[in-house]
């Protein structure tokens, strides 16, 4: 009697030490996003009003990495990849850290936006060629019909139902913001695209 009380009482204590030490990973994670989305909007209310915000060494993969954190709860489906081709001699940007992390968030978002439920492969890629930093957002969902790409910058405009349509905008102006440019190039079986800062 007392081994099976023992027992009973050891398995609740096991499962309570599994939901506590749960709670407070999650906690952890919690607070972590929220400074992280905290961090995200104060770079881009500072982008919107054109203060000035000190720029930094940047390395641009970690903000890609970044992204991906933050849309971790987006990653979890079965039918979902996500590809990493990243140059190892990549330099580090001068730029606005946090900036650009809101950049790569939303390129990130828009390809997995894109793929919706079915799933399907998100690819990341960076490389350098003579004067820019490249990097490179790709998916394989359904594209952007041509008669459509003309407005994809638009504010407020959007492809997707119940989006606010600000996504592609907000990143091309980070982008010019920094001297560089941005190039979308949909078609079917997917979307690519391509962000060229200098280096």
């Amino acid at each position: 009697m007392a081994t099976r009380v023992g027992g009973a009482l050891l398995g609740d204590v096991l499962a309570w030490l599994v939901v506590a030490v749960s709670c407070d990973v999650l906690m952890a994670e919690v607070a972590r996003g929220t400074a992280r989305v905290s961090a995200l909007v104060e770079g881009v209310k500072a982008y919107a009003f054109m203060d000035p915000v000190p720029r930094e060494d940047v390395d641009v993969h970690e903000g890609l990495e970044r992204a991906l954190a933050v849309l971790g709860h987006r990653l979890r489906g079965e039918h979902l990849t996500v590809e990493r081709e990243y140059d190892p001699q990549l330099p580090l940007l001068k730029a606005e850290g946090v900036a650009l992390d809101e950049l790569w968030t939303q390129l990130v978002l828009n390809a997995l936006e894109a793929l919706g439920e079915r799933g399907g492969r998100v690819r990341l890629r960076t490389w350098k060629d003579a004067a820019h930093v490249v990097v490179e957002v790709s998916d394989d969902g359904p594209g952007i019909p041509k008669d459509l790409l003309p407005r994809i910058f638009e504010p407020f405009f959007s492809t997707k139902p119940h989006a606010a349509g600000m996504g592609l905008d907000v990143c091309r102006r980070i982008v010019e913001r920094h001297g560089g440019d941005l190039c979308v190039r949909a078609e079917q079986g997917g979307t690519r695209i391509q962000v060229r800062l200098p280096a």
